[in-house]
């Protein structure tokens, strides 16, 4: 039954942590600069190119629920292979879109609990991560940076084919389209909406501000990392995006360093929502349930069901 596959993704997800605090959000209201021409080139996206590269559902997961879960793949613009589900609510519509994307060693199973639960309160959601977040590369010279390049560029690309996906499938209002992404896919999230328009809500979540090495690369290897991976800085992008914005932060974060989140606050657009949550890089289950009802305002989508409060309770 879903349920029971609900409840064991949701026990083994790496979005539960400690107790969740909230903070404030910037009010300011001013438009972002338009994107400038040198950036939008390094996601350049060609969708007309990609109509013959289908969504494949391959069967329904789940029986007895009211939220379909399809287990679909897509071919990506680079001719990878990306893994998700596909969850679908009852009705006939209109639905909002929403695209999760989890963090380094993230699957599609990730997001999969809270994915349902947006998708009761009427968006078609999709959980997915690409072969890059899923299996990072180790350090060993200059191969493991260039992997990383072409992986977040190739990440972007994946979610921006995700969003075609969403927005062309009938029942979906293509204006009412959102992004989530937790730390690496935060990164990828941020990077999407500052050369993309079409999502109206974005939530980054301890997002990572730079290529993260371990063991750490040697000082030189470092400097040529850095040379290297500027393309790829996701704050260079995010201070771009036209989607209402909201950057969740952890107060005990022992992954991101604190000048990675300093330098979110100083690119995100005015308008953007800061709340700094009391719990550690994994975030606590209530502090991801006050994100998505955000993000469930900013959709306009409806309360959650009875059939799916047992998803939340405790």
């Amino acid at each position: 039954m879903m349920r029971r596959l609900l409840l064991a993704v949701l026990a083994a997800t790496a979005l539960v942590g400690a107790a969740a605090g909230c903070g404030g959000g910037s009010t300011s209201t001013k438009p972002p600069p338009p994107l400038p021409a040198s950036l939008a080139a390094v996601f350049r996206y060609d969708r007309s190119a990609q109509g013959d590269r289908p969504l494949h559902d391959v069967k329904v997961v789940n029986q007895g629920y009211p939220v379909k879960v399809h287990d679909v793949w897509y071919e990506g613009p680079g001719h990878d292979r990306i893994d998700g589900y596909l969850m679908v609510p009852p009705g006939k519509g209109p639905f909002a879109g929403v695209v999760f994307v989890p963090g380094a060693g993230g699957t599609r199973d990730s997001w999969l609990v809270d994915a349902a639960d947006v998708a009761a309160r009427g968006a078609v959601t999709f959980a997915l991560s690409t072969p890059f977040i899923e299996s990072q590369p180790t350090p060993g010279g200059l191969g493991p940076i260039y992997q990383y390049r072409i992986g977040f560029t190739q990440s972007v690309l994946d979610l921006r084919r995700a969003l075609d996906l969403l927005a062309t499938r009938p029942g979906v209002d293509p204006k009412r389209l959102g992004i989530v992404g937790h730390s690496l896919g935060g990164g990828v999230v941020a990077a999407t909406a500052g050369v993309d328009k079409r999502p109206a809500a974005v939530v980054v979540m301890a997002p990572v501000g730079r290529a993260h090495f371990y063991p750490p690369l040697s000082s030189e290897l470092q400097a040529e990392a850095n040379q290297d991976l500027r393309s790829v800085v996701p704050t260079t992008y995010v201070r771009y995006a036209h989607a209402a914005l909201l950057l969740a932060l952890a107060k005990h974060d022992d992954v991101i360093p604190r000048s990675e989140y300093d330098a979110y606050k100083s690119s995100v657009p005015g308008g953007t929502t800061v709340r700094s949550y009391d719990t550690g890089h994994t975030f606590s289950q209530s502090s991801v349930s006050d994100m998505l009802d955000w993000l469930a305002d900013e959709l306009h989508l409806g309360p959650l069901p009875k059939y799916a409060q047992h998803l939340v309770a405790g």
